[in-house]
């Protein structure tokens, strides 16, 4: 962890939203008749945020409150990070711990939309995806630089089979 005072306000900026983002979600789920179950701390590593419930049916969630998504049309698929020390570490679109990745397009004023696809179809598709796909690098954090695949949200239903897009009740 950086000692930069901008880092870290970057870095608790970015918890907040994420945060903000799971509560939306886990409220829309709710107003769907769903019941929304804590996760544990082996869950979280693996990068679950929600565990809802229904009919006997449980779904997982790895939520992402994209704060870009409105300004620029794209929906971005973390794929690496890159640190300054030589390490790298798989983005959370390369690996499916859970059941859908809900992409939260913020609206503000607590206003959402959703883009939720099956884990697996992203992680299994997106290797022969990035060719054709517009790489966006971020440097917020002074330490790495983090890679992901800009989607433009449009394409979404014609690239992977099970995308759903909405907007958040709660």
């Amino acid at each position: 962890m950086s000692s930069n005072p901008n880092h870290w306000n970057h870095f608790e900026d970015d918890c907040n939203r994420g945060k903000r983002g799971e509560s939306a979600w886990g409220r829309h789920l709710t107003a769907q008749g769903y019941v929304c179950s804590p996760i544990d701390l082996e869950e979280d590593k693996r990068g679950i945020d929600i565990r809802a419930t229904k009919d006997e049916l449980t779904l997982t969630f790895d939520v992402k409150n994209d704060g870009m998504a409105a300004k620029t049309g794209n929906l971005a698929f973390e794929f690496i990070s890159r640190y300054n020390d030589g390490r790298t570490k798989d983005g959370w679109a390369t690996k499916a711990a859970c059941d859908f990745f809900v992409i939260l397009e913020d609206l503000g004023d607590g206003r959402f939309n959703y883009h939720a696809v099956r884990a697996s179809e992203v992680v299994a598709k997106l290797p022969e995806m990035m060719p054709d796909y517009r790489v966006g690098i971020c440097r917020k954090d002074p330490n790495k630089e983090t890679s992901s695949l800009l989607i433009k949200k449009h394409l979404m239903p014609h690239l992977f089979e099970s995308y759903v897009t909405g907007a958040v009740k709660s």
